[in-house]
Formats: C-alpha cells, sequence, structure tokens
C-alpha cells in the first residue's frame, strides 16, 4: 500500500511538473514569437520611411547631449522646433494623459516649452509612438555619468497641449519632479529628412518642417500593401525547445 502510494504521488507530480513545464514553455514561444513580429514591424516601418531611428548621447544630470552618426545639429526651442516626447501607446484626439517626469532632460523639455509659451499650462509639445527604444549607461569621463540612447519612433505623432503642471518631489531622494497633464491635439507627420530632427543639449528631440493633417498621407512612406509584401530577415537565439513552437506561431500569425 505504501508503494502504491508512493508511486501515485510520484506520477501525480511528474504528472503535474509536465504540464507547468509546457505552459511555460508555451508562454515563453508565444513571446519570443510576439517579439519577433514586433522587431519585424520596426524594421518595416523603418524601410518603408514610416518611422525615424534616432541615437544619441546625453548626461544623466542634462546638457552635452550629442548626436551619432546623424545630419541632425544640436538645436534649442529658441531655432523654432517642436520637441519630442515618446510614448508607448499613439497619443489620441482629445485623449487625457498624465505624465510623471522626473528625469533632467524632460525636466527641461519642459521648462523650455514654458518658457516659449505665454503660460506653462498653454504650451504643447510633439507625442511621437516608439517602436523600440535601448539605453545604456555611459561613461562621459571625469565621473559624468551619461547614456547611449537609440530609438525608433514613428513619423505620425499627435501634438499634446499642456493643461495642468503640479510640481512635485521624489520621496526618497527629494530631487524635482513633475506632474503633466496632457490632451492630444492635431495630428502631425515628422520630416524624414535627417537633419529635421535634431537633439537639444539637454538630451531631448527637437522636429522642425513638421506637416499636420490635411498633408499627412502624402507625407508618409510606402502603402501597406508595399509594407506586407517586404521581405525581412530576423535572427533569433532560442532554445531547441521553443524553435518549432516559436516558428509555427509566426507562421499562424500570417
Amino acid at each position: 500500500a505504501a508503494d502504491l502510494a508512493t508511486s501515485l504521488a510520484l506520477a501525480g507530480s511528474f504528472l503535474l511538473c509536465a504540464k507547468v513545464y509546457n505552459a511555460l514553455i508555451a508562454d515563453r514561444d508565444a513571446v519570443l514569437a510576439e517579439s519577433m513580429a514586433r522587431a519585424a514591424r520596426a524594421m518595416a516601418e523603418l524601410r518603408s520611411g514610416d518611422a525615424v531611428r534616432k541615437r544619441w548621447t546625453f548626461s544623466v544630470d542634462g546638457g552635452g547631449a550629442r548626436e551619432i552618426g546623424g545630419e541632425g545639429a544640436a538645436a534649442t526651442l529658441a531655432d523654432g522646433g517642436v520637441p519630442l516626447f515618446t510614448l508607448k501607446r499613439p497619443l489620441e484626439k482629445g485623449a487625457a494623459r498624465n505624465l510623471s517626469l522626473f528625469e533632467p532632460r524632460w525636466l527641461r523639455m519642459i521648462d523650455d516649452v514654458a518658457a516659449e509659451s505665454s503660460s506653462a499650462e498653454a504650451g504643447t509639445f510633439g507625442c511621437v509612438a516608439c517602436t523600440n527604444k535601448f539605453y545604456g549607461a555611459l561613461d562621459l569621463g571625469d565621473g559624468a555619468e551619461g547614456r547611449y540612447a537609440d530609438v525608433i519612433f514613428r513619423r505620425r505623432g499627435r501634438v499634446a497641449e499642456i493643461t495642468d503642471i503640479v510640481e512635485g518631489v521624489r520621496p526618497v531622494s527629494g530631487d524635482r519632479r513633475i506632474g503633466v497633464q496632457i490632451e492630444g491635439r492635431e495630428e502631425f507627420c515628422v520630416s524624414e529628412r535627417g537633419e529635421a530632427i535634431a537633439v537639444s543639449p539637454d538630451g531631448y528631440l527637437i522636429a522642425s518642417e513638421l506637416e499636420y493633417e490635411e498633408s499627412l498621407e502624402a507625407s508618409l512612406g510606402k502603402t501597406l500593401e508595399e509594407n506586407e509584401a517586404m521581405e525581412l530577415t530576423i535572427v533569433a537565439v532560442v532554445g531547441l525547445s521553443h524553435a518549432n513552437g516559436v516558428l509555427d506561431r509566426l507562421a499562424s500569425a500570417q
């Protein structure tokens, strides 16, 4: 009886472990397949001209920003450009968002917008959907800490109007933090010319030559059908236990 109970317990444990293992493998397959699909979409948008890739470095304390391998020169809002803020989800017209900002570059961006406006609450800036981003730590020398930024964002964006700003501090460090409430306004399209997107000295992007709603379609790149016909090569390093599952999910998504 004891041997039977032990055997049943072991069998039950094995079945449970196998079920959990299969579930984890399946979940991981789905995550990997979705990551590859996102990479393919980002590459297609770059090739079609519907997205822009910018790389630059900046100090975490603000200042000293420099573009990498691009044509854009350093710029300020006084030069007539529009600051760009990257969002994970596109801002819709009339939609309200609350932003909690504490990075020095974003604090300076809001301060610059307020300085260029009749009042802080009347300021505007551009919001663009970011499809891929990478930030890496960087030693700028003399003990200065910096960041390397590699960002892909869609050229189609939306103007954000500031409706309220609340000053505050971070609970532990006591550093400045602001809550910014925004509301979506008209759509725009960033020029595909590299020099039309510059990096401000404080590390945020500034766009010039924006085109607004009435000419958006003519400003974008290839059509959706042309994007779907593109041949893309994606390299993914996965374990053998994931290969078939990832391929099956990608094939079924076509």
